[in-house]
């Protein structure tokens, strides 16, 4: 015989294997759906004579909420001595107990962090990429409108190890978006068995993801991640799982260009792999929408309930029939600046102000040209000149005035759109639970400076009260830790270090999660900490807040979250692979003031880490506006 009719025998009896395995498999699920239906209509178990099983415990948790853990030390690099460029400078965020900043930093100690550790080759072939991919029509190819998910698509993605009540309670979320892309769902996709993990779910329906890609039109719309041996998925062997590689998004490919994470961030404990990690959604987001619903207690684990609960008002909100009865077409500015404190200073001058009065009223880019109102509330609440103007702000950027904002101001509608910068907090020492609750909580006017803050200054998840009113509201928080924090500081450690822990588990902050559990869309913020340099440039130049402008400004205009905030992705991707360039003219022997390498690393780290929470296919749910003339 010869070897060719071998080979065609060999195949022939592989393809009637491989239907018969189909077949089996087809019979099983029908055996599994009939036993259920057949368990589902038989009689409790006390009526058949045998004594009830008891309820199923509810699992300990794997963090104690009262474990006290405190914050490893800084490294003394970053209190330097002064150099020529003055002392050592604080950057945003300070301590919820002492009122103490931080960090501070002079220009070698900046130099030195800089040259640390710098980015790995995979993540600066990502940024250059990016920038490679600037085009007009960003995130999605030619050809795809972002705005019709029947064209740009949407996902849910689960960790594997998941329980599939996670799924189940996202359900009512994945049906909605599942008839806005044309899925045609067979209900028994949607049925979960009892103790089942979401990768074995996905192994019933789907078998593996490419499959899932050729048949997007039949089922749900949800795709896995995994975490091996090996350690977590990168964007890049995730999208490679998927057939598909980093680059501008074809969602036909089999991958949607919206993606909400759904899951933790971390790990809450050594062994724990059920958590989707901060990098990954950082580098899917610098092509992808990317956005994270989190819902977490004190112990770090899931609130399930809350998970339905922000699905349906987000449908809820999306079927309103009169949005300007319940929502406020207004962005309102809300920026501390404290006494002699430089970060807030340089926020409430060179980002608010700038933004109230320069960018929001211009007819030809900012939000009034598409009838959106605005107040100011900043500082003391007293006039203040910026320029050739002078401000009047609507009232003091008070812990007070918040809360008023919150509670749906005078009318019970919120803003549209809330601006806020300011400092976030970072707790060095505390119990597991005040961790969850306080890291990222935000300090209003009162506080004084560099120095302990009273209890009234913190505006906490606790402060919103029962009832907030902030039903269709999109926040974007410039405060440190404003979205959440890592469990290890990202920037700040020498050379030769570990990275310092700087909180019990990576989290997302309670804040922003209270308020996308009591209506709002979404929540733009920051994961670790905040930096001037997104309104200052690497160059230091003043009032340069076209980043923002352009954000506020897509939003306005009514687009999806997710492709709103890609302009945040370029910066990073440029300033990073600027950032890479000047290390490795270093290596080479290039002499580089340090000052100079400080700049230009604080502006990277600036425009990292921004970070989406919500759902990142919603709008703000006004009617299409054309920009007046």
């Amino acid at each position: 015989m010869a070897s060719d009719d071998v080979i065609m025998v060999d195949r022939a009896q592989l393809a009637a294997l491989h239907e018969q395995i189909k077949a089996l498999r087809a019979q099983l699920d029908g055996l599994s759906i009939a036993l259920g239906e057949v368990l589902a209509a038989a009689p409790p178990a006390a009526a058949l004579g045998t004594a009830p099983l008891p309820p199923p415990a509810e699992p300990a948790p794997l963090v104690e909420p009262g474990h006290v853990w405190s914050a490893e030390v800084i490294p003394a690099i970053i209190r330097g001595a002064a150099d020529s460029r003055g002392q050592p400078q604080p950057v945003n965020g300070v301590d919820f107990h002492t009122g103490r900043y931080l960090v501070c930093l002079n220009a070698e100690g900046g130099a030195e962090l800089a040259q640390a550790r710098p980015d790995p080759r995979d993540l600066n072939h990502l940024h250059k990429q990016k920038l490679r991919s600037q085009e007009s029509h960003l995130g999605v190819v030619e050809g795809i409108n972002e705005d019709d998910l029947a064209q740009s698509r949407w996902a849910a993605v689960v960790n594997a190890e998941e329980s599939t009540e996670l799924l189940k309670h996202l359900t009512p979320l994945i049906q909605h978006r599942a008839e806005q892309q044309g899925i045609r769902l067979n209900p028994e996709h949607l049925q979960f068995r009892d103790g089942e993990r979401c990768g074995d779910w996905y192994g019933r329906i789907a078998r593996d993801a490419r499959e899932h890609g050729r048949r997007w039109l039949e089922l749900p719309p949800v795709l896995i991640y995994r975490v091996g041996d090996d350690g977590p998925e990168t964007a890049s062997r995730w999208l490679s799982r998927h057939g598909v590689a980093m680059g501008p998004v074809d969602p036909r490919r089999g991958v949607p260009f919206y993606l909400m994470l759904a899951g933790r961030p971390g790990p809450l404990v050594d062994g724990d792999t059920a958590y989707i990690p901060f990098d990954f959604q950082y580098q899917l987001d610098q092509f992808w929408g990317v956005g994270r619903v989190c819902f977490t207690g004190d112990a770090g684990g899931h609130v399930l309930p809350d998970y339905t609960r922000y699905a349906e008002r987000v449908i809820d909100c999306e079927r309103w029939g009169d949005p300007e009865a319940r929502l406020r077409r207004e962005i309102v500015y809300f920026g501390t600046k404290h006494p002699g404190d430089l970060p807030t200073i340089e926020t409430a001058e060179q980002l608010i102000s700038p933004l109230f009065a320069d960018w929001h009223p211009d007819q030809l880019t900012g939000a009034a040209r598409f009838s959106f109102a605005q107040r100011l509330f900043l500082a003391d609440g007293d006039q203040a000149a910026y320029r050739q103007h002078t401000l009047t702000p609507n009232g003091p950027a008070t812990h007070d005035a918040l809360g008023h904002l919150f509670g749906g101001a005078d009318d019970g509608r919120p803003p549209a759109i809330l601006f806020l910068g300011g400092h976030g907090a970072g707790l060095q020492q505390g119990t597991v639970a005040e961790y969850a609750a306080r890291q990222g909580a935000l300090l209003c006017q009162g506080w004084q400076g560099d120095g302990d803050p009273s209890q009234t200054h913190w505006f906490t998840a606790d402060d919103l009260g029962a009832d907030p009113k902030v039903a269709g509201m999109v926040a974007v928080l410039f405060a440190c830790f404003g979205a959440g924090s890592p469990s290890e500081d990202q920037f700040v450690f020498g050379e030769g270090q570990e990275r310092p822990k700087i909180a019990p588990f990576p989290l997302v902050a309670r804040l922003p999660q209270r308020l996308l559990l009591h209506g709002s869309l979404a929540v733009l913020g920051h994961v670790d900490r905040a930096w001037s340099y997104s309104f200052q440039g690497e160059e230091q130049l003043t009032r340069q807040s076209q980043p923002f402008e352009n954000v506020l400004a897509l939003i306005a205009k009514g687009k999806r979250l997710g492709f709103a905030t890609d302009q945040f992705n370029l910066i990073q991707s440029a300033r990073s692979s600027n950032l890479a360039q000047l290390l490795e003219d270093m290596r080479f022997g290039r002499q580089v003031p340090a000052f100079e390498v400080t700049q230009l690393w604080k502006a990277r780290n600036d425009a990292r880490n921004y970070a989406l929470l919500g759902d990142p296919a919603v709008r703000l749910p006004f009617r299409a506006q054309a920009p007046q003339a």
